[in-house]
């Protein structure tokens, strides 16, 4: 950020086709495992769009639930990619089309689905 200017800064690193040869390859993609808490919070999320921490009753509750395990919650939700809270302590989605599912082997889980992604891997994953 340069005042009140934002922006995105890219590098980049060029490779030798051996150093590229010696690259694993890509994980498939898979959403994020999530705790109940953090399940219960992105849940939210995706039915109200929004939560302004400061005003909604809703925050306060969960708050209060969840005690000292907001920050690592919030934390989680950040760097996954999933949700954060703005400098006017409004949290929303960071999403297109976030779903949550409950999945009997793994427990909860969220990702994007506005491509489809979500849906496929749910699929695959009942095989």
């Amino acid at each position: 950020m340069q005042g009140d200017r934002g922006g995105w800064l890219y590098r980049y690193h060029q490779l030798t086709d051996e150093e590229l040869q010696s690259t694993e390859a890509l994980a498939p993609w898979e959403p994020v495992m999530l705790s109940n808490c953090e399940a219960v919070l992105v849940s939210h999320l995706c039915r109200v769009g929004t939560i302004d921490t400061k005003v909604d009753p809703f925050w306060k509750d969960f708050v209060d639930d969840v005690g000292s395990e907001l920050e690592e919650c919030l934390t989680k939700l950040q760097l996954a990619g999933l949700a954060a809270i703005d400098p006017d302590g409004v949290m929303r989605l960071l999403t297109e089309f976030c779903q949550v599912a409950a999945m009997p082997d793994l427990g909860w889980v969220a990702g994007e689905n506005s491509s489809g992604r979500f849906t496929r891997w749910m699929l695959n994953r009942s095989e």
